[in-house]
């Protein structure tokens, strides 16, 4: 996914210097996450959309990982994918972003944070400097707060997609459920649950929706009343993981 960046970005000259510097093709992270000394809790998540084992070192890294996962706007994304040096006064700092994350909206750096962290005054100002230099080299600059990986129901949702749309449909499948589509315009989960797609209609529609082929509202609980429809391709939307940083919502 890193492929398409310059290895390099930006400079460490000047009073507001700001320099990223990619992982090489070598590399899958700028450092490593899990070691046996650690004395967090960090693992690995088998990500279906990058294709491998991906390292987080909280709760809050995997769940905002299944979340970028699960949600079809979101192209790809990589754990600990650079090192961002940046002056601070007369000093040269270095950080490690937790995620770099790309979407049909652009490409951002995430790092996450319980909501008691993002108080930390060093946070804070680092968080202000970063936001205010990094869009300047092309990329956006975000801190994801615990509270807005678990606002309900995304994350509940996200964790249903996953467990049943792992498997991938037959050529024969996604033709058959195209043209169910076509007929009706729209399915709810009760008909899906009925048998309306056949006997494995709930898997493929889990698989369907994390493909962007299908789509409901993630902003409501799954349930047998959620109506199911074909996404437009023709109109570009944002990725529903953003509303997870609405300010508006409780």
């Amino acid at each position: 996914m890193l492929s398409n960046e310059p290895q390099r970005v930006g400079s460490i000259e000047g009073t507001d210097a700001c320099q990223i510097e990619f992982v090489t093709s070598g590399q899958l992270r700028a450092r490593k996450v899990v070691r046996r000394s650690n004395l967090r809790v960090t693992g690995k998540y088998p990500s279906l959309k990058e294709g491998r084992m991906v390292q987080w070192e909280s709760t809050n890294e995997r769940d905002c990982q299944k979340l970028l996962d699960a949600c079809s706007g979101i192209s790809g994304f990589r754990e600990q994918p650079a090192i961002i040096t940046y002056r601070d006064g007369s000093t040269l700092k270095r950080h490690y972003p937790d995620l770099f994350v790309c979407s049909i909206t652009g490409k951002e750096f995430w790092e996450i944070k319980s909501d008691s962290e993002a108080e930390d005054p060093d946070i804070s100002h680092r968080t202000a400097l970063l936001s205010g230099r990094i869009p300047r080299l092309g990329y956006g600059y975000r801190i994801v707060l615990s509270c807005q990986i678990r606002r309900a129901p995304f994350l509940a949702n996200a964790n249903y997609l996953l467990r049943f749309g792992r498997r991938e449909l037959s050529p024969l499948d996604r033709e058959h459920i195209r043209r169910i589509f076509v007929q009706h315009g729209s399915l709810s989960w009760s008909q899906v649950h009925a048998g309306a797609l056949g006997s494995s209609g709930r898997d493929h529609v889990c698989r369907l929706i994390l493909e962007g082929e299908l789509a409901f509202d993630m902003s409501q609980p799954i349930s047998s009343d959620s109506v199911l429809r074909c996404i437009d391709h023709t109109h570009r939307v944002e990725p529903w993981v953003y509303q997870l940083f609405a300010a508006n919502r409780s």
